[in-house]
């Protein structure tokens, strides 16, 4: 089955591309695969980053990537469907995780459906709608959505979006796997160093949904004898000041680290390795990457109950689970986990976490291409 990928990989930044790079490394085992990403993605103004690139990371290796989209020509779409069609693709996967790719993804549908020879289209959706939308989210999603022949999805909270979204869509659910930089016995360094015995890990860019002030609230409410500190690493994707004040207003100036930047994947291993637990206050969520990278790094989670983060971290097991909005509730959690100990016990439960997840996941997705609907079904609208 020859299978090409849509979608950004390293050396952008962030999960989507880390996992797109991932896919098709192990997509690539046993099939040819062809990734078309973008030579330029979306306008600076809408990365509220320093850059979209990580220096510390070349392109992938051992897979056919050519960066050839541009969001400023719309010609590099017809170059990217003819690229397709010379290559022989029998199944296109699209990265859907933001609606600024829609208009995109909605040119190079209406040209696939042109070919005599039409690929299966399935969209891999690391979100069916946004974390913090806008008022043209919904229907620019579904346009897309509707168009294709199948979907997968990462949670079952998504499977149920998908389907109010784009009812007639078959949705797969397929577990996401582990991916991202591991720690094997790294040795806990200073990459964003360490201020107390024991150190609780907010990790990745800093926005609204992600309920970091709740977090920096909990910490408040901690038992100062537990002498537990807050690393918070990551670069702020919204105003950092009124955290910077909120850490005074609480006097926790010697009890939170932050590290505003991006950090690399060179550094990661050594940012969970100093870690004793990863804490996710999320207001809201569909799924997140930062628990699998946890795990992936044997490190527990505490996490508020959203999306289909339960899904994932059982309680009590590999994690704790917390309503959201509830500092007092983080706290708890984080005084449970280190006055009854249970780092030891649920690092052991992660390490001898299923292996599974990349074949599973390979597998699925084929699942999904076979299953496409008929072209008749594709909707005109």
């Amino acid at each position: 089955m020859r299978i090409a990928i849509v979608g950004p990989v390293q050396p952008y930044r962030g999960g989507v591309s880390q996992f797109t790079t991932r896919l098709a490394q192990e997509l690539s085992g046993d099939d040819p695969v062809l990734v078309l990403s973008w030579r330029r993605q979306y306008p600076s103004y809408l990365y509220p980053g320093l850059h979209q690139f990580d220096a510390s990371i070349g392109q992938p290796r051992e897979v056919d990537v050519r960066f050839l989209l541009d969001y400023r020509n719309p010609f590099s779409l017809a170059q990217a469907v003819r690229e397709l069609r010379e290559w022989r693709a029998e199944v296109v996967v699209l990265t859907w995780a933001t609606t600024f790719s829609a208009p995109f993804y909605l040119v190079i549908l209406m040209l696939l459906r042109a070919m005599t020879r039409r690929p299966a289209v399935v969209a891999l959706c690391h979100n069916v709608l946004p974390h913090e939308r806008r008022m043209l989210d919904r229907l620019l999603s579904a346009a897309v959505l509707r168009n294709v022949d199948a979907a997968i999805v990462h949670s079952a909270k998504e499977a149920t979006t998908l389907n109010d979204v784009a009812p007639d869509t078959p949705a797969h659910h397929l577990e996401l796997p582990e991916f991202g930089p591991v720690a094997h016995n790294y040795p806990a360094g200073d990459a964003v160093g360490k201020d107390a015995e024991r150190v609780v890990l907010f990790f990745g860019f800093v926005r609204p949904y992600k309920g970091l002030e709740h977090l920096i609230e909990a910490m408040a409410l901690l038992d100062r004898r537990l002498d537990v500190s807050l690393v918070v690493a990551g670069e702020f994707w919204e105003p950092r000041p009124r955290y910077d004040q909120l850490i005074r207003d609480l006097q926790l100036g010697d009890r939170v680290r932050v590290v505003d930047r991006y950090i690399s994947d060179a550094e990661v291993p050594e940012v969970f390795a100093a870690a004793d637990v990863a804490v996710l206050p999320y207001v809201e969520a569909t799924q997140s990457a930062v628990v699998r990278l946890a795990f992936a790094n044997g490190t527990p989670v505490i996490s508020t109950d959203v999306g289909g983060i339960s899904e994932v971290v059982a309680h009590g097991r590999n994690g704790l689970l917390v309503p959201p909005r509830s500092p007092d509730a983080l706290a708890k959690a984080i005084e449970t986990y280190f006055r009854s100990d249970l780092g030891p016990g649920m690092r052991s439960a992660i390490a001898r976490r299923s292996r599974s997840g990349w074949r599973d996941y390979r597998s699925g997705l084929r699942l999904a291409a076979v299953s496409r609907r008929h072209p008749s079904a594709w909707r005109t609208r």
